[in-house]
């Protein structure tokens, strides 16, 4: 694998770079965090495609078709980041690195748990730490994509560890099998961090 990573290691490191600024310019203009959408990171690629990237198109990651004010439009980014930093809403990567289709390693077919648990010290659970820091007790946290669900216990394990309150103590999904995201269920957990305002 290592032989493998070093193919790609100049283009990982300066997509992290970029991708990490982007967020925390993010990050740091939300004053209370009360939903986290968990996700994967992304495929990036030539088209510089990451969700907080305002000079990418949207990509299936997202669909914004959430709330009234937004549904079916055609907001810009910019826009539409201004209305989900207003009302507390902020998508957080749950692996490092922008495999794709391209690079030599990928993160499909992989043992993503082994893959969470290397990166978990060092990238994820700093994103934690500063996500509870504007955190309140009702912030909840869902998976976007279904596969990931094989990490929901360690993942809860974590949050629990660092003291967030989880409904039930479960970690929500909003993935689907047939559909990208299931839009439905997105809403529902989305208007609760609404209700929560």
């Amino acid at each position: 694998m290592l032989e493998h990573f070093l193919t790609d290691e100049k283009y990982l490191k300066n997509v992290f770079i970029h991708t990490e600024q982007l967020w925390e310019s993010q990050f740091q203009q939300i004053k209370k965090i009360y939903f986290v959408l968990l996700g994967e990171a992304p495929f990036y690629g030539c088209r510089e495609s990451y969700f907080y990237n305002e000079s990418s198109n949207y990509t299936e990651f997202f669909r914004h078709e959430v709330y009234p004010i937004i549904k079916r439009t055609s907001l810009s980014k910019n826009a539409l980041f201004k209305h989900l930093r207003e009302n507390g809403f902020i998508i957080v990567d749950i692996f490092p690195f922008t495999f794709n289709n391209k690079t030599a390693i990928q993160f499909r077919n992989r043992d993503l748990l082994n893959l969470f648990c290397a990166f978990y010290e060092h990238y994820f659970k700093p994103k934690l730490e500063k996500i509870k820091t504007k955190s309140t007790e009702k912030t909840s946290f869902s998976l976007r994509y279904r596969r990931h669900r094989v990490l929901s216990d360690i993942i809860t394990i974590h949050l629990k560890a660092l003291e967030f309150l989880l409904n039930e103590t479960k970690l929500g999904c909003i993935g689907s099998n047939n559909i990208p995201l299931d839009v439905e269920k997105f809403e529902i957990e989305y208007r609760k961090t609404i209700n929560n305002l």
